[in-house]
C-alpha cells in the first residue's frame, strides 16, 4: 500500500508475517519524516471535532474509515511533531489513542503530559486505548485501530463514536479548564513576568 507522506511516500507491506523492520519503508530515503494528515487535523481542531492521535498511517486511515479524523506520529518517537501541530493550531480536542503495549503507552503518558502542558483551549480526553482497543474474554486485547477495525467493524465504529461524544462533553465541561488558570501563569512565565505570590505557592 502507497501512503503519501510529506514530499515523499510511504510503502507499506500488507503481509501478515512481515517483520516489523519490513512493514513500513519511507522514500525518498532521509527525507524529513511529516505528520501524516496534519492538514484535517487543522481543520477539524478550529471546528471543534474531536482528532485522533495515532502511531501508524494505517492506523489513521482506519479511523476516517468509520468517519473520524486522525493523525498518524509514524510511530512512537513522533509524538512531538503532534504537540507541535497542536501548539501551532493554539486549540482543539485532542484524543490521544498510542498502541497497547509497552511501547505505545508509554508515549500515551508522555503525549497525554505535553498536549496538557499547551493550555489554553488545548482539551485532552485520555482515556481512548482502554475504551476503543478493550480487553477480551481471554484477558488480552486489540493492539490498535486498525486491527480493532479488521476485527469488527461495526463495534470499532460504535465505539469511536462514543468516544467523540465523550471527548466533546470533556471539552465542554467547564470543571475541565484547568486551563484557563494554569494558561495564565504558563504566559508570565514565557513572557519572564514574576509570578504573584499565590502563584508562586
Amino acid at each position: 500500500v502507497i501512503i503519501p507522506q510529506g514530499a515523499g511516500y510511504m510503502a507499506r507491506s500488507t503481509k501478515p508475517d512481515a517483520e516489523q523492520k519490513d512493514k513500513c519503508r519511507y522514500y525518498p530515503k532521509g527525507a524529513p519524516r511529516v505528520l501524516f494528515n496534519g492538514a484535517n487535523m487543522a481543520r477539524a481542531a478550529k471546528d471543534g471535532n474531536p482528532v485522533f492521535i495515532v502511531e501508524g498511517e494505517m492506523d489513521a486511515l482506519s479511523f476516517a474509515e468509520v468517519g473520524a479524523v486522525a493523525v498518524s506520529t509514524g510511530g512512537t518517537s513522533g509524538i512531538g511533531k503532534a504537540v507541535k501541530a497542536a501548539a501551532q493550531i493554539g486549540r482543539g480536542v485532542y484524543v490521544p489513542c498510542m498502541d497497547r503495549d509497552e511501547q505505545g503507552e508509554k508515549a500515551q503518558a508522555a503525549l497525554v503530559a505535553k498536549l496538557r502542558e499547551i493550555g489554553g483551549a488545548v482539551y485532552v480526553y485520555a482515556d481512548a486505548p482502554q475504551f476503543l482497543l478493550p480487553d477480551t474474554a481471554d484477558g488480552t486485547h486489540l493492539k490498535d485501530a486498525n486491527e480493532a477495525l479488521q476485527k469488527d467493524a461495526a463495534a470499532f465504529r460504535s465505539r469511536v463514536a462514543e468516544v467523540v461524544r465523550k471527548a466533546k462533553a470533556y471539552a465542554a465541561d467547564e470543571s475541565n479548564v484547568f486551563n484557563r488558570e494554569r494558561n495564565g501563569l504558563l504566559l508570565r512565565r514565557l513572557c519572564d513576568i514574576p509570578p504573584t505570590k499565590d502563584e508562586s505557592t
